[in-house]
């Protein structure tokens, strides 16, 4: 009887020892789990977090991006502004150097109708390579009777392609002498001598100086016409 009632005992105690190993086995396995879960929240939460800084990390190249193209638009309407400045300034000065050259023209021309003939050209001076000037000096000139003078600005402006020059041109040839070289000088000027009834007269005049008299009756009448 006790025999069976220390087997019995045994088993008992077999059975609670197996029992317990079961379950630190179980605690040890939730244990693992635990860590194992643990371990994957951290790593989610490190991506997470990985994920946050890369899109920060873009917000911030963007804001970056951004105040480059601000600067760089700041700088262009800068340089707009320096530009448009600069381009007042020079519409300024020309406006300036305009209005003194008017009233320079307006002196010279005074001068010349006062004939005051020397004033009004020394006051042209300043105004050289202005081709009213340069007009106005070319007529002071032949009134002066410098001739040669007068026909070199003439053969400077012929580009201009001005009435009052070609009509002066050919005065200041026959008062000079030079009646021969009209023909010649209306040709380089693509200009008819009929054009105007004072071109015409002034290249009579010409022709009669080279006794073509016929020619200059008839350059005339049909100037007239």
């Amino acid at each position: 009887m006790e025999v069976l009632s220390g087997l019995a005992e045994a088993k008992k105690r077999l059975h609670e020892e197996r029992k317990k190993e079961i379950d630190t086995t179980k605690e040890e396995i939730i244990r693992i789990e635990k860590q194992k879960l643990e371990v994957e929240l951290r790593k989610e939460k490190r991506e997470q977090k990985k994920e946050e800084f890369e899109k920060q990390k873009l917000e911030v190249e963007l804001r970056k991006e951004e105040r480059e193209q601000k600067k760089e638009e700041f700088e262009k309407q800068k340089l707009e502004v320096e530009l448009r400045k600069e381009e007042r300034e020079q519409k300024k000065a020309e406006f300036e150097k305009q209005k003194l050259e008017v009233e320079l023209r307006k002196e010279a021309y005074c001068l010349y109708r006062q004939n005051k003939l020397d004033e009004a050209l020394e006051s042209l001076k300043s105004l050289e390579g202005n081709s009213t000037a340069m007009l106005l000096e070319s007529q002071i000139l032949y009134r002066l009777g410098k001739m040669d003078a007068c026909m070199d600005i003439y053969h400077k402006l012929q580009k201009s392609k001005s009435e009052s020059l070609e009509i002066n041109s050919v005065a200041s040839l026959v008062a000079s002498g030079r009646a021969s070289e009209v023909q010649r000088m209306m040709d380089t000027l693509r200009v008819k001598a009929t054009s105007s009834f004072e071109l015409a007269f002034n290249t009579a005049c010409s022709l009669i100086e080279s006794n073509k008299y016929t020619d200059a009756e008839q350059l005339l009448l049909s100037a007239r016409r």
